[in-house]
């Protein structure tokens, strides 16, 4: 620097060269970390391309699922629906056999009234009948047990007979009438 300079103006030449050091100072640093954020970025922005992409499949598959998952639960809804109608029609398959077993049952109770009403009516002609018809029986089953006896008897005599112990070639009839 000149010597014959004032001090004012070493001064501002000292400050000037200071400002422009810190400026060059701070403009390096802002250098270095752009390039250092460009180089991680650089790094990445292709690992964050890779896990985009893992998320798209994942997406994708999600997506597939959620459709398969509508398609059976459309699936299920139908079927639900046609279990209410098969249960419909069996409830009222039921009713009806219930109705209908209820009728029948009214049915054989004004049966059973009106035969009841008609017995009572033959009341009497009926009690001498069914006397009658019990000394029918008794004779009935005196004669087929004597019936079964006279069976039974028979049978007997034809065991006592077996046509395998009589051979014809070992007895001549010329025989018999001699040995008498």
């Amino acid at each position: 620097m000149n010597a014959h300079r004032k001090n004012g103006r070493v001064m501002r030449d000292i400050l000037l060269v200071g400002t422009l050091g810190t400026v060059f100072v701070v403009m390096c640093s802002l250098f270095l970390m752009r390039s250092s954020r460009v180089s991680y970025l650089q790094v990445t922005i292709p690992t964050a391309e890779v896990e985009r992409a893992a998320v798209q499949k994942q997406i994708l598959d999600l997506q597939r699922d959620m459709k398969k998952v509508q398609y059976e639960k459309t699936w299920l809804v139908r079927k639900e629906k046609q279990l209410e109608e098969k249960i419909k029609v069996s409830a009222a398959q039921a009713k009806a056999r219930e109705e209908k077993k209820r009728m029948e049952a009214e049915i054989l109770e004004e049966a059973k009234k009106l035969e009841h009403d008609h017995t009572f009516e033959k009341g009497k002609e009926e009690n001498e009948d069914y006397a009658y018809d019990e000394y029918e029986e008794d004779e009935e089953d005196e004669e087929d047990e004597e019936d079964e006896e006279d069976e039974e008897d028979e049978e007997d005599e034809d065991d006592d007979y077996d046509e395998d112990d009589y051979d014809e070639d070992d007895y001549d009839e010329d025989e018999e009438a001699t040995d008498y």
